[in-house]
């Protein structure tokens, strides 16, 4: 929200494959004023929920302002098509030249990192997904789309035949999954700060290597460094920029199953540690996701989602650098979903989506208070 009371929201429009900004001061009236930003470019099509996979601009958005309240933006960029075949991911910044943008003509985009991901169910009609060898060195497997030929025999069962330079071959197709939980490549859940002159600091995850980056500067001069590469860790990346001007981040370690956070810049830079083992009495729980950091000014203190049992968790560090934690809620059949928070000086708000499929509807939007007595 602006100094002015103006109200900006990011999102996806999930119908285009597109981001959208939503920006208003009242909603009694319907003053509330939307338009697209950015989005795929011509010749990419979504595809079909039902077969290809989704190529989409617009997801996993983050917004701030910067020093002259203008609207920033970070999102995630996929499915796009790149050189010879190639399917791309991209880390994404829109940034606008006003502070109440109206067009996408009123707004500056840059590609900030890039990734090649696996093609399957993203090639055109006439066209298949082929793992390309690999080259000496190499162990991630790359792959693209091929136009269809046709070979001397017929290829057998989940073969194709496609031309690889070295004439028409019968060579294996990429296998298709059915089911894609999430995107895949570099730049999901982008957590976007502006810090001092206007620069911008993004954490964000590479699903591709399994490692937590961090993207720092301004347009036509960012600078990315890997932050934490040990096992696949970095997803649902949530930072804020710390009183003391370091970069403070929260994420989820995949490997754990927990959560973790580390300090970048200041006294205190590189420090890293275990929030949540997920470790219960006599069990274990998938914990971190949806992780949202909040600066209570004093502390820190982060809500996420416990994955195990669906609740809300709220984690405070104390004095000594120590985690507490405590519920927040866990009554409905789905809670902790799409997390989000603001602190004040004596209490935060914490928002979340609740799925119940008990209740009619089935999902609603739910904010829970959170004292400062009490919460450490």
């Amino acid at each position: 929200m602006a100094d002015s009371g103006v109200v900006f929201v990011a999102h996806h429009d999930s119908t285009h494959g597109a981001l959208r900004l939503t920006r208003g001061a009242d909603t009694t009236n319907g003053s509330f004023l939307s338009h697209e930003v950015d989005s795929l470019p011509k010749g990419v099509i979504q595809g079909d929920r039902h077969g290809k996979r989704l190529a989409a601009v617009g997801l996993h958005t983050s917004l701030a302002l910067d020093s002259l309240r203008r609207p920033v933006i970070a999102y995630l960029a996929t499915g796009l098509r790149g050189e010879d075949g190639a399917v791309l991911s991209e880390l994404r910044v829109a940034w606008a030249k006003s502070a109440a943008p109206t067009s996408r003509d009123d707004w500056t985009i840059e590609v900030v990192d890039s990734a090649p991901i696996p093609c399957d169910g993203f090639c055109p009609a006439e066209q298949v997904c082929v793992p390309l060898p690999l080259e000496q060195g190499e162990t991630r497997l790359q792959s693209r789309c091929f136009a269809s030929e046709t070979c001397r025999i017929r290829c057998g069962e989940s073969r194709v035949c496609v031309d690889l330079g070295d004439g028409p071959k019968c060579r294996d197709a990429l296998p298709s999954s059915a089911f894609h939980a999430l995107p895949s490549g570099t730049g999901l859940w982008p957590s976007l700060a502006v810090v001092p002159g206007d620069e911008l600091a993004i954490s964000y995850f590479d699903a591709i290597a399994g490692d937590l980056r961090l993207a720092r500067g301004k347009p036509g001069a960012f600078s990315l460094a890997t932050l934490d590469s040990e096992g696949d860790v970095g997803a649902f990346s949530s930072l804020v920029r710390s009183g003391d001007g370091s970069l403070r981040i929260a994420y989820q370690d995949r490997t754990h199953g927990s959560l973790r956070y580390r300090v970048v810049g200041g006294e205190h830079d590189g420090f890293s540690q275990v929030v949540d083992s997920g470790a219960r009495q006599g069990e274990f729980h998938v914990v971190g996701a949806d992780a949202k950091l909040l600066d209570r000014g004093d502390t820190m203190v982060i809500a996420y989602q416990d994955q195990t049992t669906t609740d809300l968790l709220l984690a405070a560090q104390d004095q000594t650098g120590a985690w507490s934690r405590t519920t927040l809620s866990g009554t409905s059949s789905g809670e902790g979903f799409y997390i989000c928070g603001a602190w004040s000086s004596d209490s935060g708000l914490v928002g979340h989506y609740v799925m119940d499929a008990k209740a009619e509807p089935i999902g609603r939007f739910e904010i829970v208070e959170v004292p400062l007595s009490g919460l450490l």
